[in-house]
């Protein structure tokens, strides 16, 4: 038995894995008698190319087992990851030890570090306040509106009218007292054959 993915969504009855194959996945590993490390990358074809860390005389064998190493704390150390069918330049091609198209039941277990947990729930948790108060402020101004709208249609036709004091029998007409325009009184232009007044 060995690492087949890890879980990207969850449904009801279902979940989304990216499997060890896929050429997205990258898993830190080592070796399984010392600690040598390395990525497990996902290839097309099947299989995963073991990129060592620490480049120069490649100290890798054929039947080399590699498990998962800890790093990144997503998988718990020491699960089998591959072992070595070939080698390269910068590592090797390993075979999967847990064949996803030939197993029937898989144990799903929850990120192995408790930190990195933390700090994934730290990345996350800005995003999801900053739509929270994105939502929030929607629904607030939507409440606004809705009492203002409220407010609109239980008030009387007369209600601005009613609050306005009255005007006094003698006062001239403003703009505020009176609801119609008021226009001014154009003044006449002076004749110019009249006499104009000098001074004082």
């Amino acid at each position: 038995m060995g690492l087949v993915g890890r879980v990207l969504e969850t449904g009801a009855n279902s979940a989304r894995v990216l499997l060890l194959t896929d050429s997205e996945s990258i898993v830190p590993v080592r070796r399984a008698t010392d600690n040598v490390v390395a990525f497990a990358e996902g290839r097309a074809d099947g299989s995963l190319r073991i990129r060592l860390v620490n480049l120069g005389i490649n100290p890798l064998k054929q039947g080399d087992v590699f498990v998962t190493s800890g790093a990144g704390g997503i998988f718990r150390p020491g699960i089998a990851v591959a072992m070595v069918t070939e080698l390269t330049n910068d590592g090797a091609i390993g075979q999967l030890l847990g064949n996803p198209a030939a197993t029937d039941v898989v144990t799903v277990e929850p990120i192995w570090n408790p930190p990195a947990v933390a700090e994934l729930a730290e990345i996350e948790a800005p995003e999801a306040a900053e739509d929270d108060e994105d939502g929030d402020e929607e629904a607030t101004a939507a409440e606004q509106a809705a009492e203002r709208e409220e407010a609109r249609a239980t008030m009387p036709a007369n209600a601005e009218r009613a609050t306005a004091p009255a005007p006094s029998p003698d006062a001239t007409p403003t703009a505020a007292a009176s609801p119609q325009p008021i226009a001014a009184e154009p003044t006449p232009a002076p004749d110019p054959a009249s006499p104009q007044p000098v001074g004082p």
